[in-house]
């Protein structure tokens, strides 16, 4: 089965742990949104172990810079557990 066949028997079945189930078109949307929540929630958590303040906003993570360091290998570390098979590419704003 293909990814693309998954996605689309994935969206066309019921998912009893979607809130919106009888929508079944919102499953991968509330998939995407549930898997980026636990992963998130994961970074979180260490970064909190860590005594590391930041400001959760979205899948963002703001910190104060001389923190950076320390929050950018969280993530990392944790992003690469979740998604092995992937590169990870962080992206940082400059503030005006």
């Amino acid at each position: 089965m293909t990814w693309v066949d998954w996605v689309n028997s994935y969206k066309s079945q019921i998912e009893p742990r979607n809130p919106h189930s009888r929508d079944m078109h919102t499953n991968l949307t509330w998939l995407l949104e549930h898997s980026k929540v636990q992963v998130m929630t994961c970074i979180w958590s260490k970064l909190k172990a860590a005594n590391t303040p930041f400001l959760a906003i979205n899948d963002n993570v703001l910190c104060p810079k001389r923190h950076k360091e320390v929050v950018h290998n969280v993530m990392d570390k944790e992003l690469r557990l979740h998604f092995p098979k992937f590169s990870i590419v962080f992206h940082h704003h400059k503030m005006q």
